[in-house]
């Protein structure tokens, strides 16, 4: 639960946002969570959507599932963008 991290008390695999939209996505699955519970953290249910529907957009378009370890790099740019943070 990403509650543990002081954010929402929130199963994000029950919640649909990792099960359904990024399950299938390779490495991004652990990405997205490491990511969100990394300060600065985005770790409520609603910056953690943002950040999720950021990234499923972009499914349609690149090939989220052949992104190794600069998969991470990729989810920390979408949250920032999320935070406004650089």
């Amino acid at each position: 639960m990403v509650g543990k991290s002081n954010g929402a008390v929130i199963d994000v695999w029950h919640s649909h946002i990792v099960r359904v939209q990024l399950g299938q996505l390779g490495g991004m699955p652990g990405h997205f969570i490491d990511s969100i519970c990394t300060a600065p953290t985005a770790n409520d249910r609603d910056k953690g959507r943002k950040v999720e529907k950021r990234l499923t957009r972009m499914k349609h378009n690149i090939l989220l599932d052949v992104y190794g370890a600069d998969g991470r790099q990729l989810v920390d740019a979408q949250k920032n963008a999320v935070l406004g943070t650089p």
